[in-house]
């Protein structure tokens, strides 16, 4: 048992060993009890030589303080015997750090896909920084963005379809000093293009006013609708806004059209949708009466016809 007590009168240092880099701006203090001791002296001083804690009444063999980031210190402890109301000599002088951490990434995940591309990239706050520097690059290692945001911890960025890598370090200007980058995440967005829904590939339509519908894609709030003809010529080719239909009247032809999804906010676009076509077959009406070469003797003729499907005119 009493190798747990120094016997020298003065405390044997524990923890930060010397030269240690402490990963906490937390740091706790260790030392072997002194033997008659009833109380320890800790002293902390930085790399100036002033004092940034001095405590004459741990009671224990243990303490904790707050210290800055990416600073350096030492420190120090004696004993208190209360039988000669004397303190002991100081221990050794021990060197020691206190790390400047890098940021600890929080979102999006590792690895992980997204359908919008608005991405929000999140950090947790290192203690003792006040700026922050984020590298996001897509998978040739072109920059998207490479850059300090200042003393936050998010920053959203509109991102195309594509994988990429993201990675923060932090600093504190004032010191100044900055951690290390932390480890890097990958990332993938992908925006997909809308579903076409109707009319159904390959349909055929007896009307004029056809409806095209997709389905609504993740992220967008615009839409742009492509529609053209059996020889190539463009009927429709605009934004339509943030609606997942459009009608348009065709003449009797086949035609092809995809859409193609948008987020404004970040001027990003998906891929085009598979590309559908459609007929219009609008059959003109059928004559009845009077017959072809047919010859009538009143004034008034009256012709006649079948309703032709869907027509209103």
């Amino acid at each position: 048992a009493w190798a747990s007590f120094s016997m020298s009168g003065q405390p044997v240092l524990l923890l930060p060993a010397s030269g240690a880099s402490v990963e906490n701006s937390t740091v706790a203090f260790s030392w072997l009890a002194v033997a008659a001791a009833s109380r320890y002296h800790l002293e902390v001083t930085d790399s100036d030589g002033q004092v940034v804690h001095s405590n004459e009444a741990v009671a224990g063999t243990q303490a904790a303080y707050p210290l800055i980031c990416g600073q350096s210190y030492n420190w120090r402890v004696r004993a208190y015997f209360p039988a000669t109301e004397t303190y002991g000599g100081w221990s050794a002088l021990r060197p020691f750090a206190v790390a400047f951490l890098a940021p600890v990434l929080l979102g999006p995940a590792n690895t992980i896909t997204v359908s919008s591309p608005q991405a929000t990239f999140e950090w947790q706050a290192v203690t003792g920084a006040n700026d922050y520097f984020l590298s996001v690059k897509d998978a040739n290692g072109v920059k998207k963005h490479y850059a300090y945001v200042g003393n936050a911890t998010s920053k959203t960025l509109g991102l195309a379809s594509g994988t990429y890598t993201w990675k923060m370090l932090a600093r504190n200007t004032s010191i100044p000093v900055q951690s290390l980058w932390c480890a890097a995440y990958i990332m993938t967005v992908n925006f997909l293009p809308p579903a076409l829904q109707a009319p159904a590939e390959d349909d055929i339509l007896a009307q004029k006013n056809v409806a095209l519908q997709w389905a609504a894609a993740t992220g967008a709030d615009d839409y742009f609708l492509s529609v053209k003809n059996s020889v190539g010529t463009k009927l429709f080719y605009n934004y339509t806004g943030d609606v997942t239909s459009k009608t348009l009247a065709l003449a009797s032809d086949t035609y092809t059209w995809q859409v193609m999804a948008r987020q404004t906010a970040t001027s990003q676009n998906s891929d085009w949708s598979e590309e559908w076509s459609v007929t219009v077959d609008f059959p003109p009406p059928m004559h009845i009466a009077p017959g072809n070469g047919s010859t009538t003797t009143p004034r008034n003729i009256t012709s006649q016809w079948p309703a032709v499907t869907v027509a209103d005119d």
